[in-house]
């Protein structure tokens, strides 16, 4: 007898190019509106996610099912995976090129005539039967030619009558090659043994449903195709995840659902190259696996998946734990949103988005009104600026010089913000300040606590020499900005104390080798220090040395660079408030040189601190040079409301020249 088909074969109905009702689309079906992985659940309304390979029951449907064999009384011991295989690639059996050989029901269930009916349904392309021969539990069918047996083959893994069936293409042209395959079924043990890319092509090709463009790799370590080559699961440092990333890109590049269920990975770092060979998943689950942190998941960069909206994490032990903490569940919840922020469903839920108002931010106005930085008199700010000139070009040229600037009872802290801006993975770029971080958020260790904490001037230069070079931008022009400076003072005479507060930035000096950069660079920080400094006492280290003070306590507060925008703007707006009042607005901002030629202009015309800060905020509030700023003061009497005075009276005939920097 022969079986012929004209057509497809009648796919349509059941598991058609328009597939059945019940598997139509991202995350619809009879398993409710739960997502992809609900949509593909038993298509009975259960709504759950049971896995598993698909096939087509009795009535026609799609259905998932486990597979492991353990979840199906009606399964061998040794059947082969689900799906649809390539045996013309690794599963053979020792027979001629155009036969294959059916296995995987009982001899007493063979009807051949229905068996036909359904293969040529099947097959994805016309199709000539030639005979088919009952052996044992198997059936061997002879088709026209090796082309089609191979078609017939693509078969491999589908399901008649509600049993999965092992179809594999005969490959020595030894004849019917019964004596090689076990009474039982499965992969013949008589024949040659398969490679290891041979062995994951041919479970990912018995795994795929291409109507639903899922692969189900759940439980692969139980599938007798990697036992058959040894495999004993993915550990962390596996390449087999690799091979098997590389593989579905080659094979898959549709792909749209990926489970990985039921593997016991204890890590995503096997699959961490998944982003770069699937980029456009739109589904994956990791349930039931031993994933025990966010660190086992965080090898897997979510963020690299632009087209990803369903996750499933549900059974592992991280889940548990989290939601076990109160509050647990919006954390957990979102903290997976950061780390795949395209998600819109996890663990069957929906993801709710950050939440944002429409509110016009330019058009708000804070109840308290931001100001600039604080000095209580010139005198302080001469002081603080002096200060902080000399010790920021000391600390990054030569620490040890700064020995006799702290008093032998100094108390020194540097806490390191390693959480401000990005992911946990930015914690690596503070190594070399980490030693010494005293930041208590961090560390509930008493002993840690007290270790981190340096005392005496001898500690403290220890410690500056261990810390990564800096260079402090103190040679910049004031126009830029990079410090926000703050000062008072308590107290008076050798009862003195002055408070100095600085905001800005510097840039760590990165060697070549280091972090595989290759090369050396500066990288930007931002940071907060405060330093308390007292009168130095007659006959003392720092007096003896010529320093007029000391410090006593110094607080450094380190974090990814942020810019200068806060302070910036916020200066920006006080000098143009300050030209307003005094001229209409009509003066150019004004135009000062770095710290350093301030400076050296103070000791050329020998003026104090107090007459120095004095030319310096003439300068602010007028728009006028150093240069102009000084003449009026000092041809006023150094008064500054004569002064101020004098430029409205004449500012209509300053020279240009007046308001350039010289």
């Amino acid at each position: 007898m022969s079986y012929q088909t004209s057509r497809r074969g009648g796919r349509g109905a059941s598991y058609g190019n328009q597939g059945p009702p019940e598997y139509d689309g991202y995350g619809r079906g009879r398993g409710g509106r739960g997502g992809t992985f609900r949509g593909r659940g038993s298509g009975r309304g259960r709504g759950s996610y049971s896995g598993g390979s698909g096939y087509i029951d009795t009535d026609g449907d799609v259905m998932m099912g486990d597979t492991s064999a353990r979840h199906d009384s009606r399964r061998g011991n040794t059947q082969a995976p689900g799906g649809r295989g390539n045996p013309t690639t690794s599963q053979t059996f020792p027979g001629a090129p155009d036969e294959v050989l059916i296995q995987g029901f009982p001899p007493a269930d063979t009807d051949l005539d229905r068996l036909a009916t359904f293969v040529l349904s099947r097959a994805s392309t016309p199709v000539e039967i030639k005979q088919m021969l009952p052996q044992g539990d198997s059936v061997l069918m002879k088709l026209a030619h090796a082309g089609q047996a191979n078609t017939v083959a693509q078969l491999n893994g589908i399901r008649f009558r509600g049993l999965k069936l092992l179809v594999l293409q005969g490959g020595n042209g030894a004849g019917s090659g019964m004596s090689s395959q076990s009474s039982t079924g499965g992969i013949a043990t008589g024949g040659p043994r398969l490679g290891t890319i041979e062995a994951f092509q041919a479970l990912l090709q018995s795994r795929y449903l291409p109507d639903g463009k899922f692969l189900n790799l759940e439980a692969m370590i139980g599938d007798p195709i990697l036992k058959h080559i040894g495999f004993r699961g993915f550990e962390p440092a596996s390449k087999a995840g690799g091979v098997i990333c590389k593989l579905i890109s080659t094979m898959f590049p549709n792909v749209e659902t990926i489970s990985f269920a039921s593997n016991d990975l204890v890590s995503l770092e096997p699959f961490s190259m998944l982003p770069q060979y699937v980029p456009n998943i739109r589904a994956l689950s990791f349930q039931d696996n031993r994933l025990r942190s966010y660190r086992d998941i965080e090898p897997l960069k979510g963020s690299s998946f632009g087209n990803l909206r369903e996750l499933l994490f549900t059974g592992n032990p991280v889940v548990k734990h989290q939601l076990s903490k109160p509050g647990g569940d919006i954390e957990y919840r979102s903290t997976i949103k950061s780390m795949f922020p395209s998600i819109e469903v996890l663990d069957m839920q929906p993801v709710i988005g950050d939440i944002t108002f429409a509110v016009d931010t330019a058009s708000v106005e804070l109840p308290v009104k931001a100001l600039p930085g604080f000095f209580d008199s010139p005198q302080t700010a001469a002081t603080a600026q002096d200060f902080l000139q000399k010790f920021f070009s000391l600390f990054d040229s030569n620490r040890r010089t700064l020995y006799d600037l702290y008093d032998d009872q100094a108390c020194f802290s540097l806490s390191v913000d390693t959480q401000t801006r990005g992911t946990p993975r930015a914690n690596r770029y503070f190594d070399g300040w980490n030693t010494y971080n005293h930041n208590l958020h961090k560390s509930t260790d008493v002993q840690k606590r007290v270790g981190t904490l340096q005392r005496g001037s001898e500690a403290i230069i220890r410690c500056f020499e261990r810390l990564p070079r800096t260079k402090h931008p103190v040679d910049a022009p004031v126009t830029e900005k990079k410090f926000l400076t703050e000062g008072y003072q308590t107290g008076a005479g050798g009862d003195a104390m002055l408070f100095v507060m600085v905001h800005g930035e510097f840039g760590e000096e990165i060697s070549g080798g280091a972090r595989g950069f290759g090369r050396s660079h500066s990288e930007l920080r931002s940071f907060d220090r405060t330093f308390i400094i007292v009168p130095a006492a007659p006959g003392s280290r720092a007096a003896m040395a010529g320093l007029p003070y000391v410090v006593i306590n110094d607080q450094w507060t380190l974090r990814q660079y942020a810019g200068n925008s806060a302070w910036y703007r916020l200066d920006q707006q006080q000098q143009a408030d300050a030209r307003s009042a005094t001229q209409g607005g009509a003066s150019p901002a004004p135009q000062l040189p770095n710290m350093t030629t301030l400076r050296q202009l103070q000791l050329n015309h020998q003026l104090d601190d107090a007459r120095q800060n004095a030319v310096i905020e003439f300068a602010k509030a007028t728009g006028l040079n150093y240069q102009f700023s000084l003449q009026c003061l000092s041809e006023t009497g150094w008064q500054l409301p004569a002064a101020m005075q004098a430029y409205q009276n004449v500012k209509n005939n300053i020279p240009p020249e007046a308001y350039k920097l010289t």
